[in-house]
């Protein structure tokens, strides 16, 4: 018995010092995992931040910022013509003739003159991704899936998507609504909100990127750059890795990510602009001159072979979205800066001197929260040069038709979803027919009439 118990504790102690040595090696192991896979996690972060998709990097851009110090800058400061602060990551930008739109992740828009003045301001109830025009119109899409008309006063809810629906960019041809959101998906809407077609691929982790024109639809995820008609069939489909936003031209599609490439609108590779991980990108109307701006507040531009011809620092923030119009480059920032930047020759040669000082940035006015009551409606007893139309009930819906004489009767109108009410009739600065004919569209402000 003696025996089998020393036996017994000799097997223990072995057995002790096997399971000792064991566990050991385990946490040798364990340990030499660990600084594998942070390697691995330090090499992937490294990888992601160069080629990390927009929609990764952007909602990275703090909702409530503090305050950062001033970072040094790697290249000279671009000229900049005037500076707008608004108080969220700033993602959507428009320029035409008279003005420029710029709408944050608060919901904010302003609208500003080429001096950059504000002009006008309006807020939606969720952040406002981007802002784009079709013909008269001005629309903001959203992050809880609402494109809002923003022609008048007040902004207007015009289009739904679905409900929680993160439109992360989006483009209205003649009244047809195109949504590229974050669940890799483009879906195309007629203007009575019925899907015409949608595409989903589950390798794209988002689209970032839809523009129509005649022709179709281009649309740019994490993967590629696709092109389909207005029925829906693809066209055609290019590699091109971390699509973060696009442009288009008369003759050619550009895609920022990993540098920017263009394409032809035929699906021909163009030009390939080499760079690391560019939020977003602009190009002239000939393709002369190419812009990216990338992750260090830097925007470079390229000629229309890809060469890069000067990088300049923007001065307030990493541009989010941009666009460029007759030798200025519009750019909307992390910081929530709208920012003229002056890109003409003489400007660049100013700015590679070093002899640019930064001018002083304006603050956008604060807006309350009633302001986004998007709806509240005036009312009048005068029709004035207005145009009458009446909200009828159409089976379930609810549909609305021009009164006024001179206008097709049988002809809906398309018209803010929220604030109609069976019965009631409305007057409206305008009412213009669609291009492609069959319905009418509200242009202006909308005021309820009392009779």
């Amino acid at each position: 018995m003696a025996t089998t118990k020393k036996a017994a504790k000799k097997a223990a102690t072995k057995k002790a010092a096997t399971k000792k040595a064991a566990t050991k090696k385990a946490a040798k192991k364990a340990t030499k995992k660990a600084a594998t896979k942070k390697a691995a996690t330090k090499k992937g972060a490294k990888k992601g931040a160069k080629k990390g998709a927009k929609k990764a990097a952007k909602r990275a851009a703090r909702r409530v910022r503090a305050p950062r110090p001033p970072k040094r800058l790697r290249s000279p400061l671009a000229k900049t013509k005037w500076r707008l602060e608004t108080s969220d990551s700033a993602y959507g930008v428009f320029a035409n003739n008279e003005q420029v739109w710029v709408s944050n992740d608060a919901g904010e828009v302003f609208v500003c003159n080429h001096d950059g003045e504000v002009q006008r301001a309006l807020k939606v109830p969720s952040g406002a991704r981007c802002i784009i025009a079709d013909e008269h119109w001005i629309y903001a899409g959203t992050k809880s899936g609402v494109v809002y008309d923003l022609t008048g006063n007040v902004a207007r809810a015009v289009y739904q998507v679905g409900a929680g629906k993160d439109i992360l960019w989006m483009d209205i041809y003649q009244g047809n609504l195109c949504v590229a959101d974050d669940d890799g998906g483009v879906t195309v809407y007629d203007p009575g909100e019925v899907v015409l077609w949608a595409f989903r691929e589950t390798a794209e982790n988002s689209m970032w990127m839809v523009r129509a024109d005649g022709a179709g639809v281009y649309a740019g995820g994490s993967k590629s750059v696709r092109s389909f008609d207005w029925g829906g069939a693809q066209r055609w489909v290019a590699s091109h890795d971390g699509v973060t936003f696009g442009v288009q031209t008369k003759d050619a599609v550009y895609a920022s990510g990993d540098g920017v490439t263009g394409f032809t609108k035929a699906g021909e590779p163009l030009v390939n602009c080499k760079g690391d991980s560019f939020p977003s990108c602009a190009v002239s109307p000939d393709g002369s001159m190419i812009f990216g701006g990338d992750w260090e507040d830097q925007v470079r531009c390229y000629d229309a072979s890809g060469n890069e011809l000067w990088v300049l620092s923007t001065g307030c923030g990493s541009a989010l979205s941009m666009q460029y119009r007759e030798g200025v480059l519009f750019v909307v920032t992390d910081r929530g800066t709208l920012a003229a930047l002056d890109v003409s020759p003489a400007a660049i040669e100013e700015a590679r001197a070093g002899s640019v000082v930064e001018v002083r940035a304006q603050k956008a006015p604060k807006l309350s929260s009633a302001a986004a009551d998007t709806t509240r409606v005036e009312t009048t007893r005068e029709v004035g040069d207005g145009v009458v139309v009446e909200c009828v009930k159409d089976g379930a819906k609810l549909r609305v038709r021009v009164v006024s004489e001179g206008y097709k009767r049988d002809w809906f109108v398309q018209f803010p979803r929220d604030i109609r009410r069976a019965g009631a009739k409305y007057v409206v600065d305008k009412v213009l027919e669609a291009t492609q004919g069959g319905f009418y569209r509200v242009l202006g402000n909308v005021r309820l009439l009392e009779e």
